[in-house]
């Protein structure tokens, strides 16, 4: 079933369209082969969607980017290259929060689903976290802006972020990039009013991987 967006159905005139025809060209079909152009094509509809904060107009662009790729491409990559955003070029914390309002909006739509969060999330922000803080000192907390509100509505699950890290090639060198984001979202759970059980797991496994 259909969301219903604002304005419902028009009763009986014609509805207006949402954007100028000229705005909305016919959807271009070529196939997308590169991941530049992926994240070029991604980062656009984020930063369309932080101007205009429209969600028919991201869940449109998102819709004609997806069959120019294979399945489920198109879902990974949003997800990867929204997150570099969210640590790189956010101009401020309401931004990052833009954007994760913007991954739930595809979630509950049906555009994204948790198994698009599994691979993006290690390789785009998990993966070279040790190398990422020393240009990003703010990281931690970029990133658990968005990872508490995802968690907080079980799309990442922090057993499986922890085993992200300890498989991550830095961890067993220097854990500490790993407690500092648990301890990042730990306290953006408290800030968000996640469930008890939720900022207790992630207490649990900062303290855990500062003891190992």
């Amino acid at each position: 079933g259909g969301r219903g967006g604002p304005g419902g159905r028009g009763g009986g005139q014609a509805a207006t369209p949402p954007t100028p025809p000229m705005q909305r060209a016919a959807a271009d079909t070529t196939p997308i082969k590169s991941r530049d152009e992926w994240k070029r094509k991604v980062m656009a509809l984020v930063d369309e969607w932080l101007e205009l904060k429209s969600e028919e107009e991201a869940e449109l662009t998102f819709t004609e980017l997806r069959p120019r790729g294979k399945p489920g491409e198109a879902a990974d990559n949003m997800v990867e290259f929204a997150l570099e955003k969210v640590m790189e070029n956010c101009k401020n914390d309401g931004e990052r929060l833009g954007v994760a309002q913007l991954l739930i909006i595809m979630i509950n739509s049906g555009n994204l689903a948790p198994v698009n969060f599994d691979g993006p999330v290690y390789m785009s922000a998990v993966e070279y976290l040790s190398d990422l803080v020393i240009d990003i000192p703010t990281i931690f907390s970029n990133l658990a802006i968005v990872l508490a509100e995802l968690i907080k509505i079980d799309v990442v699950e922090l057993p499986k972020l922890r085993a992200q890290c300890e498989k991550a090639p830095w961890f067993a060198e220097d854990k500490s990039p790993a407690v500092k984001l648990f301890e990042a979202i730990t306290a953006k759970l408290k800030a968000i009013s996640a469930t008890s059980d939720q900022i207790g797991n992630a207490q649990t496994i900062t303290v855990q991987m500062a003891g190992m």
